[in-house]
């Protein structure tokens, strides 16, 4: 258990520098989604269809801003300056919700 603790920590700082702190928040959630689905494969647990229905909910939730993150990252102002100083505090998306993704399995 402990080792996973220290995994779940190093992910989080990981995905905390490679995402915005709301995004983070967000998509962290997805924790719930995670547990959800391991306590069915590995415990055999039964949900009722009103909690799958608000787990689905969640995931939606998680997905629209996932997108709309994807979509204003995309959007080009055109202004030179301004990109070159992106790129030297360049987050990368990818390898933020890669590491949320290992730190929602790991807890």
């Amino acid at each position: 258990p402990s080792l996973l603790y220290l995994v779940q920590n190093s992910v989080m700082y990981i995905a905390i520098s490679n995402l915005t702190a709301p995004m983070f928040q967000v998509t962290y959630q997805c924790k719930l989604l995670t547990t959800a689905i391991v306590s069915v494969v590995m415990l055999q647990r039964r949900y009722s269809a009103k909690q799958w229905m608000c787990l689905t909910a969640l995931g939606m939730g998680v997905a629209i801003v996932v997108l709309g993150a994807q979509s204003g990252a995309n959007k080009d102002d055109g202004n030179d300056e301004d990109k070159e100083e992106d790129a030297a505090n360049a987050q990368n998306l990818f390898v933020g919700l890669m590491a949320v993704t290992v730190a929602c399995l790991c807890s």
